[in-house]
């Protein structure tokens, strides 16, 4: 463990010794057999008796089994820490299926109690939820409570847990196993580098060279292509067992079941898909613009090139970038920025590129500990705002750690969203001060957050248009490859336009492309989309008047999101004004209100249900609100009220969804 940030100079291996030492750690052999015994206990006292039970032993219950299911977390975090970190690891993968077999058996002795208290009367549970003993713990008994219409009985839950370990849950692990063993046709940069990962071939898709963008992508996808039916098949596999849930719980459609754990209403849902779906002519105009600048069409390969052929934006080595996010960080508040380095000090973060590592990134929170942060850092801008987000969500963790109970320390993808993309616009804002006077490197930050916002907004929602066919398709029957591949490059072109070529993809069966989505969509849990309902609570920001005030700037002549096409000057003089590319969101006063709604400290047991994330449509705001500061928060250091740059994503018309 390094005793300072300046010993670290190169990406970082995390450091999982505060779980457990290793496999054949003493320790996790006894928490094992421990938890399988307390497991049993509990089940043997309290089966068949919850109905009986008053709150105040009902609170005592709660507490057993917060800490039975917080051990369950280490347990479970760890083979598969290690294991997203080298999927080639053939220890942890064996004990990723050991650990999964003994945690079904500890949940299957567990699982009567939300069984049994989905069977209490209306009344007996509403005097459960209301006892003031129990007010913490409000927002999981409603979430237990929304789940009554789906419950099984105890058999069949317990059956289609132990299912779970050969069916669904495998095959999507056939799928990480699988793609862990690739290998990708190296690629040689103009710069002389040779890259053969992902991370780093997908880094390449931001080279100033047509020709290396085109190695790059065709490298990962010439990979995918020969895994076409492969893929396709466990996509069809894990999408027919989310059909035979549905039928089994009683659920509309998968769709249906995703919003239900994702505290999304449907309507909002689909007035978003329908705000993007309205506007594609936006993403198009954006990649034409683009193109004339290129001076050639745009293609698959190229929608994340830079506008100029030289290369515009310098190298991010990793320690710099510690250096730069943590600065960044600290104009929000010093505080927020030490928490932040303790991430870096203590080796939470696996950033290391290596061959098997899990491609993308994420944070895994382990209530009681703290989060860890994985990704394949590429010393690049683009990996750098991907540790600003991920950092994101480990902050977030960091402080309801502090102030919330285990069954309130899962917030919903909505809310959870927020923190990330937060601190992506801090390092944007910082990077762009930094960058004052230099109009290329501000260009490409600028290209960079609209660039991905577009993405984020118009393919990943083409994404989520696909796996609502794919999971349509599967409520009447079976699908193969070719289904998956024809679905996607109709909804491709329907996002690019036509003609077709404006847009192309390099392999223009759209088979390249299908595969890549198909291998993606494994999980087919409908997440994604639920990611673009966060223009929508940006939004809510600004109805809160009493704490924020919002100033726009026009973007081309489309601020309104109106249809009229762009005027010839505008097209012309885009970058003699970037600041119309952004949109100013500017705090008003200060940021004690974020304290409160981004890192969720306003009420202990309040994880998901603040007003904010359950009416996601204007409002007055509170008369009062139990503002409370994380315990290390220092109210002598100073707090800077930045400006927040957004994106043309809060342009969306989202404000007024449906109720």
């Amino acid at each position: 463990m390094p005793a300072t940030l300046q010993q670290i100079q190169e990406p970082q291996e995390w450091d999982l010794t505060d779980l457990y030492k290793n496999f054949s750690d003493p320790v996790l052999q006894s928490d094992l057999a421990r938890l399988q015994e307390q497991a049993e206990a509990f089940r043997k006292h309290y089966r068949g008796r919850v109905s009986a039970i008053a709150p105040p032993e009902m609170l005592s219950c709660l507490q057993q089994l917060e800490t039975l299911s917080e051990r369950i977390g280490y347990i479970y975090a760890f083979p598969n820490l290690i294991f997203s970190a080298d999927t080639q690891n053939s220890e942890a993968k064996q004990y990723v299926d050991k650990v999964m077999e003994a945690i079904t058996g500890i949940q299957n002795n567990l699982l009567f109690f939300d069984l049994e208290l989905q069977a209490l009367s209306l009344e007996t549970f509403a005097l459960l939820q209301n006892a003031p003993e129990l007010q913490s713990y409000r927002h999981y008994l409603s979430n237990i409570a929304k789940y009554r219409p789906h419950a099984l009985s105890e058999d069949i839950e317990q059956t289609r847990n132990q299912a779970n370990l050969t069916g669904r849950e495998a095959f999507i692990q056939l799928r990480a196993v699988h793609l862990g063993e690739q290998t990708y046709p190296p690629v040689t940069s103009t710069d002389g580098i040779t890259v053969d990962t992902d991370a780093e071939l997908s880094a390449l898709l931001f080279n100033p060279e047509r020709a290396t963008r085109t190695a790059a992508y065709q490298s990962v996808r010439s990979v995918m292509q020969q895994h076409n039916s492969l893929y396709a098949y466990i996509l069809n596999t894990v999408a027919q067992d989310h059909k035979l849930e549905n039928l089994q719980r009683n659920h509309p459609s998968t769709l249906q079941k995703q919003l239900l754990a994702d505290e999304v209403s449907e309507p909002v849902f689909r007035a978003i898909m329908k705000g993007t779906g309205d506007r594609f002519d936006l993403y198009q105009r954006y990649y034409r613009m683009k193109g004339k600048a290129l001076g050639e069409k745009i293609r698959t390969a190229d929608t994340y090139a830079p506008w100029s052929r030289k290369t515009d934006t310098p190298t991010m080595p990793y320690a710099r970038g510690i250096e730069t996010l943590l600065k960044a960080l600290e104009q929000f508040d010093v505080n927020y920025a030490r928490r932040a380095e303790e991430f870096f000090l203590k080796s939470w973060v696996d950033a290391k590129n290596r061959h098997g590592k899990r491609g993308g990134a994420f944070c895994w929170y382990v209530h009681g500990k703290h989060s860890y942060l994985l990704q394949s850092y590429t010393d690049d801008y683009n990996s750098l705002f991907t540790l600003a987000h991920e950092m994101g969500h480990g902050l977030h963790f960091a402080w309801i750690g502090d102030r919330q109970t285990y069954f309130n320390s899962n917030p919903p993808m909505v809310s959870a969203e927020i923190a990330s993309t937060f601190n992506e616009l801090l390092l944007l804002d910082y990077l762009l001060q930094q960058a004052e006077g230099d109009k290329a490197l501000t260009k490409s930050l600028i290209t960079r957050q609209l660039e991905d916002q577009l993405n984020l907004l118009f393919r990943q929602s083409t994404i989520s248009r696909l796996e609502l066919a794919v999971h349509d398709r599967a409520a009447v029957g079976s699908f193969d490859a070719e289904f998956v591949n024809t679905q996607w490059l109709e909804l491709y072109q329907n996002l690019c336009g036509m003609p077709w070529r404006s847009c192309q993809s390099i392999n223009t069966t759209g088979h390249a492309s299908a595969i890549f989505i198909s291998n993606r969509f494994t999980a087919t849990n409908i997440r994604r989309q639920i990611l673009l309902v966060w223009p929508a609570i940006r939004n809510t920001w600004t109805w809160a008047k009493t704490s924020f005030r919002a100033t726009w700037n026009c973007f081309l002549s489309v601020a309104a999101w109106t249809k009229s096409p762009p005027s010839k000057n505008t097209s012309a003089s885009i970058w003699k004004t970037p600041i119309r590319f952004v949109v100013r969101l500017r705090m008003w006063r200060n940021y004690s209100i974020v304290w409160s709604l981004v890192f969720n400290i306003t009420t202990p047991g309040t994880t998901g249900n603040c007003w904010l994330w359950h009416r996601l449509r204007p409002q007055p705001m509170p008369k009062s609100i139990a503002i409370q500061t994380p315990q290390s928060f220092n109210p002598l250091l100073p707090i800077n009220p930045l400006p927040q740059r957004m994106t043309i994503a809060l342009l969306l018309n989202l404000q007024h969804p449906p109720p």
